[in-house]
């Protein structure tokens, strides 16, 4: 298992590739912490999306990079 986010760059979302996610309605809290290679598609998020991720107690948040999205409603805030 791959933590979604990590402050060690050679780790965490960085070796996130390959997922994705489409045609869903979501009603909560989502985190979306990935690297390239990763498509959110035609989402409805009734909520918020976190793009990374934050562990309590680090001095920073985890490292994440890339990613594609299209057609994605947020009704929360994006972070």
């Amino acid at each position: 298992m791959v933590k979604n986010g990590d402050i060690n760059y050679a780790g965490g979302a960085l070796t996130n590739f390959w997922r994705s996610a489409e045609n869903v309605s979501i009603t909560q809290k989502m985190m979306w912490a990935v690297s390239q290679g990763c498509s959110l598609r035609r989402i409805l998020l009734n909520g918020n999306l976190q793009l990374y991720q934050y562990n309590k107690g680090q001095l920073s948040p985890g490292y994440a990079s890339g990613g594609f999205m299209a057609d994605v409603e947020v009704l929360g805030t994006v972070e």
